[in-house]
């Protein structure tokens, strides 16, 4: 460590401490450090340092050409060290010029009920542990980046993975800002145009607490308090009136983009997230920051033992990854939310429109979904997924009876499909469904219903472009396994509920 002061040293073993403290029980430990290693994201942002944010003076200029340091990071059995087989779960990179996390592929925290679902595979350098699963993590040094930047590469660099689009460095996002400086403020319409340009449809939503600040508006634009020059009216025509039906995020909403494998962009006011117990964060300054705004990503969500959300897993690049936040403050406190689908894929909201409406008619067809329609009582799992991957799973004989995995093989299914699994109080436990009703997400389809249904006594498909029905007198099966709900042994987890 000759090349580093020691005061840089322990700043980042108190990174560390920080993260593992909050995230992993204490028991996450450096096994390793390796100098020279070479991390593309510092070796990207060299250039920006050098260009436009170090001065000749500056104390950290001669650090700039050299390589990130790589700690390498092991989850310890503290109260069985003896025994402890070391090994290495994952890393951290830290930038020369100040320690700080140029990115991070940690592993996930093993607690029960805790399901990260947007984590993807990573390649590592580590031979004998070559890959890892994970969700990136980053930490913006201060000239840099600020939340926003940072964030939104954690949600790019998942879905490249996932998608196979471009991956972009921090300095190339911030590159692309209108303002092209990240460690100023950030909205996220910001991100507009470097969204389009990588090809992914987006959609904003406004956080409840934002849907009533707008209603609020709507009030008195509608009353003799205001004029009709007003130019609030404006704000609310051109805006809120437009949104107001399809793009307000509540608990709900995310879920469906979560269990969908699909990182999202949160905005709150910084003072609410220091609420939550034992956040991190400068509790006795909290009065200050009455207009500061921060950006975190929903990654996943725990469950209580009944089954039910609870909480939201997040990444925060200002205090650390793997975090969890209340539901409840999703649906008091967010601001607004952006969110990155594929190319051509509509929300959740729409499908969700699709849905309510089909479900009526659907119940004709099944006695168990007609009691939950008629008693208001209908629970549903939804996610928009590769139709390859649904059709992998519901065609595996040992799961599912021969007609299911029949007419899933010769199916007609577009690229990318909105599922409903549509359960009742008592499959829900079992991690069962009733069936599924299956909608092509593209935007350009012109079917609205459904395209596929599966219930115990009614089968609908495509094949070859024509709609085919069968009705059975007997049903052809008790339930369905839901989607991912066995434990799979390369994740460690079951990350499949309602």
């Amino acid at each position: 460590m000759d090349r580093y002061d020691k005061s840089f040293v322990i700043d980042a073993e108190t990174t560390l401490k920080r993260i593992s403290d909050t995230s992993y029980g204490g028991k996450l430990i450096r096994s390793l450090i390796i100098h020279s290693v070479n991390c593309k994201e510092w070796e990207a942002e060299k250039n920006l340092f050098r260009q436009k944010l170090v001065e000749p003076e500056s104390g950290f200029s001669d650090k700039i050409d050299l390589a990130a340091t790589r700690w390498y990071v092991e989850i310890s059995d503290l109260n069985n060290d003896q025994k402890c087989h070391h090994r290495h779960n994952g890393h951290i990179d830290f930038r020369p010029i100040s320690p700080t996390i140029s990115d991070a592929f940690l592993p996930i925290p093993q607690k029960k009920n805790f399901f990260v679902t947007c984590q993807k595979m990573y390649k590592s350098d580590d031979f004998n542990y070559p890959l890892i699963r994970t969700v990136p993590y980053t930490v913006p040094d201060s000239k840099l980046s600020m939340c926003a930047p940072a964030s939104m590469w954690i949600i790019l660099s998942t879905l490249s993975n996932e998608l196979g689009k471009q991956h972009l460095s921090l300095y190339e996002i911030i590159d692309s800002l209108p303002k092209k400086s990240g460690n100023k403020p950030i909205e996220a319409r910001d991100f507009n145009w470097l969204i389009e340009k990588l090809g992914y449809s987006h959609y904003y939503y406004y956080g409840v607490s934002k849907s009533i600040l707008y209603d609020e508006i709507e009030q008195k634009l509608s009353s003799d308090e205001c004029i009709k020059e007003c130019c609030l009216r404006h704000l609310y025509d051109n805006i809120w009136r437009e949104n107001k039906n399809n793009n307000v995020m509540d608990s709900h909403v995310l879920y469906s983009y979560i269990e969908s494998e699909i990182p999202v962009y949160l905005v709150f006011n910084y003072k609410d997230l220091l609420k939550i117990d034992n956040y991190p964060g400068e509790k006795a300054e909290k009065d200050n920051y009455n207009e500061i705004y921060h950006v975190i990503v929903a990654i996943g969500y725990t469950l209580t033992d009944n089954g039910e959300i609870d909480n939201f897993i997040v990444h925060d690049v200002n205090a650390s990854p793997f975090m969890t936040i209340p539901r409840t403050t999703i649906d008091e406190c967010l601001l607004e939310a952006v969110v990155l689908l594929p190319e051509d894929t509509y929300h959740y909201n729409f499908a969700k429109f699709s849905f309510t409406r089909a479900i009526e008619t659907i119940s004709k067809f099944d006695d168990k979904i007609k009691e939950i329609v008629s008693t208001g009582k209908v629970i549903h799992r939804p996610y928009l997924m590769r139709s390859q991957r649904v059709k992998f799973w519901f065609t595996d004989r040992d799961k599912y009876c021969d007609k299911v995995t029949k007419i899933f093989s010769k199916a007609d299914l577009p690229k990318y499909v909105w599922v409903f699994e549509v359960s009742n109080p008592e499959l829900k436990k079992s991690d069962k469904s009733i069936g599924i009703i299956i909608f092509d997400a593209g935007i350009s389809n012109k079917n609205a219903g459904p395209i596929l249904i599966s219930l115990p006594k009614f089968m609908l498909w495509y094949e070859e472009g024509k709609r085919k029905m069968e009705e059975y007198k007997k049903p052809i099966y008790d339930s369905l396994l839901i989607f991912r709900s066995n434990v799979n042994e390369s994740k460690g987890q079951n990350s499949n509920v309602f």
